[in-house]
């Protein structure tokens, strides 16, 4: 089964074909081009490079969110093309769930993991996962002190992922001391490789959401600053 990955959510803008659940290739951009300019040549680029087309995909696996609103739009976008032309299954897989699977070569089962996405002005979108990915909390947003208090109710060590888990580390340090765990640099960016994955598992265990509505969490700054003016 060849699954399609695609993650738009952050800055980067990632892509990759697996074959079940083995990598046949994988890129990535991190340029400062939109992700509007990046993600169809990635794609085309990988089509070409695996001497694969869109007709030998049988599966397309898209980031959800939350995160970039616009990166989030694009890449559910492009799926959705895909699916209708294709006739395709899609797979709509939480930004916060596939960072979480970041950790699956590092995780213990002395650990919760919290995957964290920084949302700036100190507040983060965050998901709590069991040490079998299992979630243990509704995904959702808010300040960082409250994501702390949320997390003295555990026991377990934590391990911290994503871009917040960076962004809070001595935050985290401090509140959690030696409980606290941090995921290596690589490990706390968005990846393709870990939608497709995950998508393939939800797949094969028929748990999977066909869905592709995006899962913002919060409204848009632009949303936000419009109801500020209203409240003026």
């Amino acid at each position: 089964m060849k699954i399609l990955g695609i993650d738009t959510s952050s800055k980067r803008c990632s892509v990759c074909i697996l074959e079940d659940t083995n990598k046949i290739i994988e890129l990535h951009s991190d340029d400062e081009r939109t992700h509007s300019q990046k993600l169809m040549p990635l794609i085309n680029n990988l089509l070409k490079k695996s001497n694969i087309i869109l007709k030998d995909i049988d599966i397309i696996a898209c980031s959800i969110g939350p995160g970039s609103f616009t990166g989030v739009r694009i890449g559910i976008s492009t799926a959705k093309a895909f699916s209708d032309a294709l006739n395709k299954q899609t797979i709509g897989i939480s930004s916060l769930e596939s960072l979480a699977y970041n950790a699956k070569d590092i995780v213990t089962n002395n650990d919760i993991i919290c995957s964290v996405i920084d949302a700036k002005n100190e507040n983060i979108y965050f998901g709590i996962f069991d040490n079998n990915f299992n979630k243990l909390e509704d995904f959702s947003t808010c300040s960082i002190d409250e994501l702390v208090s949320k997390l003295h109710n555990y026991d377990s060590n934590i391990l911290f992922i994503g871009d917040g888990g960076i962004t809070y580390k001595e935050i985290f340090k401090n509140n959690f001391n030696e409980r606290a765990k941090f995921a290596e640099e690589e490990k706390n960016l968005a990846s393709s490789i870990s939608i497709a994955e995950l998508a393939y598992n939800k797949y094969v265990n028929s748990t999977f959401n066909s869905s592709l509505s995006p899962l913002y969490l919060r409204k848009s700054q632009a949303e936000r600053s419009l109801e500020e003016r209203k409240d003026c």
